[in-house]
């Protein structure tokens, strides 16, 4: 869920409500550069291009979202299966989410996401994500959403009315069998991205962490991986690496380590990215702009997802 990071998060009422005022009028200053302000509601559903199918046909499924006119900017929800079929793969590239709070994953029976996208988006078509599944068994049962929640754009994370359709399957003993063509051809390593870090009180009890996020067109990300060391790498191969999700707390606070950071698609396409010590020297002009736009981003995501536990934290 978008509010995945609550383990992390100092379980102190007093100090959260002390900052609470000043992270609400953060995000909202943050907010106005990046989200105009709306109104309404919005519509998450799922599509195949084949509803009835024979047992052991392989089939995907994409989840889409209907802004229905508005701009929005954040997704989450929870997706339940059937049990006629059973899911063996997600996939996220070419999503309109640039930021995963909590990427798409299998959670017992359901599929369970979380996801940002600064500045906005609106459309009627949008992918989020894609699923591959097969019939399991013969029968039929739908795929239903629950716990949806649509945020609008409007710097002030208020939530759209959303709705969701399910989709009916039929699993028949009496349809033919076809091929499953797998559509994903992806021999291109994740983009380049950048490493930033950063501290908040209200993570990680104020010790540093790194934030990253990378994108992938082709066949989504899969994981990453992180290694700290206080020499420079020779071969990228090497070391011990720690499979890891954004943000990390540091083991290293003294910043005087090298941070390594692996993106590894679907595919096994790999690409690093490396962040050096803090204090070995400033940085350079020409980085200065761009890493400027990725300081607000990432302060931009992190106070959003603290905005969001704590409005859930006072709900509850």
């Amino acid at each position: 869920m978008i509010l995945f990071y609550q383990k992390s998060l100092s379980h102190e009422p007093n100090i959260m409500s002390r900052r609470f005022s000043f992270l609400f009028w953060f995000t909202i200053i943050i907010g106005s550069f990046f989200f105009p302000f709306q109104t309404d509601a919005a519509r998450l559903f799922a599509e195949t291009r084949q509803t009835t199918m024979a047992p052991g046909q392989r089939f995907e499924v994409t989840v889409r979202v209907n802004s229905e006119g508005e701009t929005v900017n954040a997704f989450e929800g929870t997706i339940k299966f059937p049990p006629v079929i059973r899911v063996s793969s997600l996939r996220d590239g070419n999503s309109l989410v640039s930021l995963w709070a909590e990427r798409p994953h299998l959670d017992g029976n359901d599929i369970v996401f979380s996801g940002i996208v600064p500045g906005g988006w609106h459309g009627s078509n949008g992918l989020l994500f894609s699923f591959v599944a097969e019939a399991a068994t013969a029968g039929s049962g739908s795929i239903d959403f629950f716990d949806s929640a649509v945020l609008l754009n409007d710097g002030k994370g208020t939530p759209a009315p959303v709705s969701s359709g399910e989709l009916a399957l039929n699993v028949d003993l009496n349809t033919p069998l076809t091929e499953f063509k797998e559509e994903v051809s992806d021999y291109e390593p994740p983009e380049p991205f950048t490493i930033e870090v950063a501290k908040n009180p209200a993570l990680f009890d104020g010790d540093a962490f790194a934030v990253f996020i990378a994108q992938d067109k082709g066949s989504g990300i899969d994981h990453y991986e992180i290694l700290e060391t206080k020499t420079k790498l020779s071969d990228e191969t090497a070391g011990e690496w720690e499979r890891t999700e954004s943000p990390y707390c540091l083991h290293d606070q003294s910043l005087y380590s090298y941070i390594y950071v692996r993106a590894v698609d679907v595919q096994g396409n790999v690409r690093v990215s490396v962040r050096v010590p803090e204090k070995q020297g400033a940085i350079p002009p020409s980085k200065a702009p761009a890493l400027l736009v990725t300081a607000v981003l990432v302060i931009a995501f992190v106070s959003v997802l603290i905005i969001f536990w704590l409005l859930r934290k006072r709900k509850g």
